[in-house]
């Protein structure tokens, strides 16, 4: 009785090392989009990719999402790089001679701080602003929010408002209206 005792309680020592692993990896639902240039995608394409922290892919059935398991070092590994190439952008922004003198974020990328030398935005603050939305869906998509909302808020140099813009969704509903304009 007492070593199925033990058996028991050593069983019960496996199952929740077992379950301390398991609670290191996270689950999320992507878009396609994410994994290709298209708004489907198949296993097939998927398979290769599952290293290096990511655990397993799994497409849906109609194509248009990815379960995605993973470590939580490959996940903050992730949020780091778009933060990463986010800040990359704001610095071509300025240096090539834009109108955005500086832009700030939250650490969550849901609301932008634009400062343009301009009185009005023109055509490139706008195409940057389609760049923060995408920076901010993507980012919120990678912390596991199903939808999130994106606020640009334009600046003069003196601080003032011009401007602001949201966006409220998923990053798969945006995609889909960029690629009807």
């Amino acid at each position: 009785m007492k070593k199925l005792l033990t058996l028991f309680i050593s069983l019960l020592m496996i199952m929740s090392l077992v379950g301390c692993a398991s609670s290191s990896d996270v689950t999320l639902t992507l878009p396609a989009y994410f994994y290709s240039n298209t708004k489907e995608v198949t296993q097939e394409e998927l398979d290769p990719m599952v290293k290096d922290g990511i655990k397993s892919l799994t497409v849906s059935d109609d194509g248009t999402t990815v379960t995605a398991v993973m470590s939580k070092d490959r996940q903050n590994t992730t949020l780091k790089s778009v933060k990463d190439q986010l800040d990359t952008m704001i610095k071509s922004l300025a240096e090539d001679g834009s109108h955005v003198s500086d832009v700030k974020y939250n650490d969550g990328l849901s609301e932008f701080d634009v400062y343009i030398t301009d009185e009005e935005i023109g055509i490139y603050d706008a195409i940057a602003a389609i760049s923060f939305t995408s920076y901010g869906l993507i980012y919120n998509t990678y912390t596991g929010k199903e939808s999130s909302k994106v606020t640009i808020n334009y600046h003069k140099t003196d601080g003032s408002i011009i401007d602001s813009s949201s966006y409220e969704g998923t990053f798969s509903q945006f995609m889909d209206e960029f690629h009807q304009w």
